[in-house]
């Protein structure tokens, strides 16, 4: 049987995915099993991916609600936008926690042109730049002209005469990379992070493994109030449940009933887990 991509394609439909998005998302073996099995009596041909997550999600929400947050990752990514700053801000997050300084809107002179980089890393002495393709439509790919671009920048920048040399670039999305994509950054050794990409390394895992969940996980968080929140450097849910409510409360103008059900969501996130005690 098969089912429909965002992207318009045909998958066919796979049980055994259901179950390790499940368990990724933190849901027990049983639980994981139960849903492929109700999964299993409701799936139809030409089903989207949309609507299967949707069930997935449904299921999480009704019996192990600590992992339905959890498991919304790609489309809460998909909501940090819309242009995009709100992406860049989580993506520094990210290299911070890999041992980087990070400066995000960095203006640099090139030898043609002055560019603004997204970020900029610095760790042992080395110097990245990071180019952040953000995308709020599911099923898009960052295509070949962007990292066609991402190398023109980048080979511009190293020959301007900085005060300091790069050493190499990133290009990271929140979306897949085509096939060109990933063949041209090997050839030139730009490094790739983007949804499901490099395997083991790429940008969900880390995420779940950092536990580093952007606020936009969070069901409660109106738009309004996550544009406030991401203004004052509260980009993960993390950031929310270290903070006291008086000052959270001074620096967003929320509410302390809104700031209560918040951090209480978000405390759901962290349950059975010594990554942060809320």
């Amino acid at each position: 049987m098969f089912i429909i991509k965002a992207s318009g394609q045909k998958e066919e439909f796979s049980p055994e995915k259901v179950k390790r998005s499940c368990l990724r998302a933190g849901a027990s073996e049983d639980l994981a099993n139960d849903i492929v099995k109700r999964i299993n009596r409701q799936i139809r041909p030409g089903t989207s991916t949309r609507e299967l997550g949707r069930l997935i999600f449904r299921y999480l929400s009704k019996f192990q609600p600590s992992t339905a947050s959890r498991y919304s990752l790609r489309e809460a990514l998909l909501r940090l936008g819309p242009k995009g700053f709100s992406f860049e801000k989580l993506v520094a997050r990210l290299f911070q926690e890999e041992g980087y300084q990070t400066q995000t809107n960095q203006i640099l002179q090139g030898k043609c042109v002055t560019h603004e980089i997204d970020v900029l890393l610095e760790k042992d002495k080395k110097f990245f730049t990071v180019e952040c393709k953000f995308h709020h439509v599911p099923g898009c790919y960052t295509e070949i002209r962007d990292v066609l671009y991402t190398w023109a920048r980048f080979i511009d920048l190293k020959e301007g005469g900085l005060p300091f040399e790069l050493s190499n670039v990133w290009l990271v999305s929140n979306t897949k990379f085509s096939e060109q994509t990933k063949q041209y950054a090997a050839c030139r050794g730009i490094n790739l992070l983007g949804w499901a990409y490099p395997g083991e390394k790429s940008l969900q895992r880390i995420i779940e493994e950092k536990y580093l969940y952007p606020i936009t996980v969070l069901r409660t968080l109106e738009k309004k109030f996550e544009d406030r929140l991401i203004t004052e450097g509260i980009i993960t849910c993390q950031d929310l449940l270290k903070l006291e409510p008086r000052t959270f409360q001074g620096k967003t103008g929320l509410d302390a009933r809104k700031i209560s059900i918040l951090q209480k969501e978000a405390s759901y996130i962290f349950k059975n887990t010594n990554i942060i005690k809320p």
